[in-house]
């Protein structure tokens, strides 16, 4: 049985540059990945307060260099960034990568990333 493969996704990876003294930002597209995200809500002493999550499986069998704090797009871009804000007014359906799990394993069909954000 096959995952559900129902998106493209862009990975913006985030790393400091000694050279630059400042966080440069790579980005690799993934043609073949499965998108699931919905809304909630969660009660905080001043009131509900937006809780959306989402959980991004990228099918691959190789390396993937990602980390909290990387930024996860719903759409194959090569847009330059500068950072995640910018990123966020480009595309406001992007999330921050929270979680980063391998599960390459088992049938090679079913090998991938998974990646938690909001």
């Amino acid at each position: 049985m096959d995952g559900i493969r129902n998106a493209e996704v862009t990975l913006y990876h985030r790393e400091y540059s000694k050279e630059l003294r400042q966080d440069a930002w790579t980005h690799t597209q993934y043609p073949v990945a499965s998108w699931y995200a919905h809304a909630g809500a969660e009660a905080g002493t001043g009131g509900e307060t937006a809780a959306d999550h989402a959980v991004v499986r990228i099918y691959t069998t190789g390396p993937l260099a990602a980390a909290p704090g990387d930024m996860l797009v719903p759409c194959l871009t090569d847009v330059e960034i500068s950072g995640s804000v910018q990123l966020k007014q480009l595309h406001p359906g992007s999330i921050k990568v929270l979680r980063v799990r391998d599960n390459r394993r088992g049938s090679p069909a079913m090998q991938h990333w998974r990646l938690e954000g909001e």
